[in-house]
């Protein structure tokens, strides 16, 4: 462990850290290299107990009865799980995690919508997988998840979660001084990693976070392989998320600023609107 002395300044600066190899001065800018992985929490989050095996049916009407909305809004929103889980029924496995990792939209090589268990242009799927996804049905990759553009997606999985923490760093970002598309982006950056990661705000790590930017930067690179120039994939990489990271309380700012993990995609414009994440959200 290096030594901790304090450089000889003037009385209004003083320098304290430790003495690393190859700088003759303190530093509090020295760490060890960190290795990316993500996050295992000791008990996986379930605001709804687990749901793993239950029916199609029930998990269904959960799914009506959660969110606010038309009651039209909402009973689409019942079909489309329902719809969807009876698709992955088809596939083996004892659970809706095992049945989806089996199958090709939960292997990312397929869009939900594309399905022909879709009956009808009017009904979409993706309201479904929105909702499984944020009940914790099933854990989805990063490539499945980024094949989907699901609208509301934040809201949405942040109200499900009832979550104490996770709903007071919603209220630090939304009056946060950057500019409220990058407020918006942090935040949704945030609710994917929690749910492609299976885990609750107070389980997330520095580790994780560059485990959730480099395979950001992965996905995008297989699902959109033509943007591939120096400057997109630093888009792609960018930090969006220290946004948050800077506006949390202090421990944990102390766990996680050294870090940053969004994931904005290229085609998107900093300046493009984007519906608030915290607002309540009652529709598809």
């Amino acid at each position: 462990m290096p030594k901790t002395a304090a450089s000889p300044t003037t009385g209004v600066s003083r320098r304290h850290g430790p003495i690393a190899e190859g700088l003759d001065y303190p530093s509090r800018f020295v760490g060890g290299p960190m290795t990316a992985e993500p996050v295992t929490a000791a008990t996986p989050p379930r605001p709804f107990c687990d749901l793993s095996r239950s029916s199609s049916r029930s998990i269904a009407k959960l799914v009506v009865d959660t969110w606010d909305g038309g009651t039209s809004t909402r009973q689409q929103r019942g079909q489309a799980a329902r719809l969807l889980l009876d698709y992955l029924a088809g596939y083996p496995g004892l659970t809706w995690q095992e049945r989806w990792d089996a199958s090709p939209v939960g292997k990312g090589l397929a869009h939900v919508n594309n399905l022909e268990c879709r009956r009808s242009p009017s009904v979409k799927l993706t309201t479904g997988l929105r909702a499984l996804i944020c009940l914790r049905v099933i854990q989805p990759s990063l490539v499945a998840f980024r094949r989907h553009h699901m609208t509301g997606f934040a809201a949405h999985f942040i109200s499900a979660q009832s979550d104490p923490l996770l709903d007071e760093f919603a209220k630090q970002i939304e009056v946060h001084q950057y500019t409220y598309a990058h407020r918006t982006e942090a935040l949704f950056d945030l609710c994917v990693l929690l749910a492609v990661q299976g885990v609750a705000l107070s389980d997330v790590t520095a580790p994780a976070l560059l485990h959730f930017a480099q395979e950001n930067r992965r996905a995008w690179s297989v699902l959109d392989p033509g943007t591939s120039s120096e400057t997109a994939s630093a888009v792609k990489a960018c930090g969006t998320c220290s946004t948050p990271w800077a506006t949390f309380h202090r421990p944990f700012r102390q766990r996680c600023a050294p870090l940053s993990c969004g994931a904005r995609r290229p085609s998107r414009s900093s300046s493009t609107p984007i519906r608030s994440a915290t607002r309540p959200f009652a529709g598809c």
